[in-house]
C-alpha cells in the first residue's frame, strides 16, 4: 500500500514538474536598477555592439541593436520592480531566425555599485 502511494506521489509530482517546465520562461531578474546604468554587450559572429544607458527608459527606446537584427527592448521588461531579461525569448526567436540551426546563445552578467551589464554572444557553427 505504501508503494503505490509512493509511486502515485512521484507520478504527481513529475507531471507537475514537466508542465510546469514547458510553460515557463527563463529569465534573468536585476532588482534596485534605479540607481545603476545598464550597459548591453551584444556579439554575434565576431561582431559586437556595446552600449552603456544611464536609465531603463533610454534603453527601451534605443534602436541601437537592430542592425544585428535583435530588438533588445523586445526582452526585457520591468516586474515587481526588478527589470527581467527574458532568455528564453530570445533564445526561441534566435532559432526562428536562424538559417543556420546550429546557433548558440551564451548570456552571462554582472552587476557592481554602478552598473549593470549583460553580456549576449551568438554564434552560428
Amino acid at each position: 500500500m505504501n508503494i503505490q502511494k509512493l509511486i502515485l506521489f512521484i507520478c504527481f509530482i513529475s507531471s507537475f514538474h514537466f508542465g510546469v517546465a514547458q510553460n515557463s520562461n527563463i529569465e534573468i531578474s536585476f532588482g534596485n536598477y534605479q540607481q545603476k546604468a545598464i550597459e548591453i554587450v551584444l556579439t554575434e559572429n565576431n561582431k559586437t555592439i556595446s552600449q552603456l544607458f544611464h536609465s531603463y527608459e533610454e534603453l527601451k527606446s534605443s534602436t541601437k541593436f537592430k542592425s544585428l537584427g535583435i530588438a533588445i527592448a523586445n526582452y526585457i521588461h520591468l516586474e515587481n520592480d526588478a527589470i527581467k531579461v527574458n532568455i528564453a525569448k530570445i533564445s526561441d526567436d534566435l532559432k526562428e531566425k536562424s538559417h543556420n540551426k546550429n546557433t548558440t546563445l551564451d548570456i552571462s552578467h554582472s552587476t557592481d555599485k554602478k552598473k549593470i551589464t549583460i553580456d549576449i554572444q551568438i554564434k552560428s557553427i
